[in-house]
């Protein structure tokens, strides 16, 4: 601590996707955040409440403490309830949606930190990367991408998981990049919405009408604009077969989800947990809100054929009760010849990653 209190040293550094760390000095405590604008750390993200969480010290301890946030504050994936809990370096620390790691220096950074713009965009002008970025959304400069999903039993092309990539000048064509700058201006759900869209619209000039499947961002899934817009998309291709993919660190609530899961349904939409084995989600879930599929995070299958074998038949007890509470199982990140067998040994019915097929364009693949 310095003559002020201060823990000397301590910063919050931003997990963004776009590669570009977000580094917060905690120079004054408490350290506030939330949406506020007087708050330390202003977050721009309907994940946030106005006043979420905040970082204080006692007796030398840096703790952290939640405001009765809506979404929830979570210390290495465990969500806090109304104790205070100790923080140390390399805490993994999650506000609603927005995740950063605790670090610690020998020294104060002296560096120009700040939750802006130009993080992302350093040798250019905010306001104009704000702006065209707005524009990428009002003109939808997206290009639609679609990976492969196979059904292991018999080889075919099950359906296709849609990305996108951004075709705005003067803005990053990859979407992590992307959804970094959306992240600090508020528009998550409005981009992962016009990826989707866009996604479905192209698909449907795909041949023998797979399934699609389209990733939505956490926040998406509590919004009314959401269901709207896929209520629409149902009435405009009503045979089109199509999944949502939920993170898993969205499915913490059943009861959230049930209405979610019900709601699709009544549009004929199925629903995937994603990411599964990469978070908080318990096993709890699966049993009360079961998805239609259940894709295992690529962590759980990268090297599978190297790891111990206790390992493997661990992951065959979690396929084998997925499929006795009927769920698909798919196996996510599948990159070589040998980890397809070894997916097929355990017995995941589907699989989905780069030995099979990179994410490419409608048109190389009808």
């Amino acid at each position: 601590m310095d003559e002020r209190g201060r823990p000397l040293g301590w910063y919050l550094e931003g997990t963004m996707d776009g590669g570009k760390a977000l580094r917060v000095p905690l120079r004054d405590l408490p350290f506030l955040v939330g949406r506020r604008a007087e708050c330390h750390l202003h977050l721009e993200s309907r994940s946030i409440s106005r006043a979420h969480a905040q970082i204080f010290s006692r007796g030398g301890e840096l703790l952290l403490q939640d405001l009765a946030s809506k979404n929830g504050t979570f210390v290495n994936r465990l969500r806090l309830g109304e104790e205070e809990v100790p923080l140390q370096a390399g805490d993994a620390i999650r506000f609603g949606d927005l995740e950063f790691r605790l670090r610690r220096e020998a020294e104060e950074s002296t560096e120009d930190t700040s939750t802006s713009l130009e993080l992302l965009a350093p040798d250019r002008d905010v306001e104009s990367v704000a702006a065209r970025f707005r524009d990428l959304i009002d003109r939808r400069a997206v290009e639609p991408r679609f990976q492969p999903i196979v059904d292991l039993a018999t080889g075919r092309t099950h359906g296709f998981e849609i990305f996108g990539r951004g075709t705005a000048e003067g803005l990053p064509e990859d979407p992590e990049s992307l959804f970094a700058i959306a992240q600090i201006l508020g528009l998550e759900t409005d981009l992962s919405r016009i990826f989707w869209e866009e996604g479905l619209r192209a698909g449907q000039d795909l041949p023998d009408c797979p399934t699609l499947f389209i990733n939505v961002h956490p926040a998406e899934t509590a919004d009314p604009v959401f269901l709207e817009a896929l209520r629409s998309v149902r009435e405009e291709r009503p045979r089109m077969p199509l999944t949502v993919e939920v993170s898993e660190k969205a499915v913490t609530d059943p009861q959230s989800m049930r209405r979610l899961k019900e709601e699709l349904l009544s549009i004929d939409v199925w629903l995937a947990y994603d990411d599964f084995g990469a978070g908080q989600a318990r096993l709890l879930e699966l049993i009360e809100v079961p998805p239609h599929y259940l894709k295992f995070d690529a962590s759980l299958v990268r090297h599978l054929p190297l790891k111990p074998k206790r390992y493997a038949k661990f992951l065959e007890v979690l396929v084998r009760m997925t499929r006795d509470l009927g769920i698909a199982s798919l196996a996510e990140g599948v990159e070589t010849a040998e980890e397809l067998d070894a997916c097929r040994s355990v017995g995941f019915r589907y699989a989905q990653g780069f030995h099979i097929g990179r994410p490419a364009r409608v048109e190389e693949l009808a």
